[in-house]
């Protein structure tokens, strides 16, 4: 479940920004899927950008 209950910000790119953080954060714990062999192609790509912070 992602909620987004607790984001507040003052304009929409503060708002874009914090969850933009909180998403990169969940994606970063399973950042141990990009060492096995478990994601295909495509989302290995889009796991991993989204880690390097590289995502729009």
């Amino acid at each position: 479940m992602l909620s987004f209950k607790d984001v507040n910000a003052d304009s929409f790119q503060g708002v874009y920004n914090k969850i933009s953080k909180h998403i990169m954060f969940l994606f970063s714990l399973f950042e141990y899927l990009l060492k096995r062999s478990k994601l295909n192609t495509v989302r290995l790509r889009t796991f991993q950008t989204i880690i390097d912070q590289a995502a729009d």
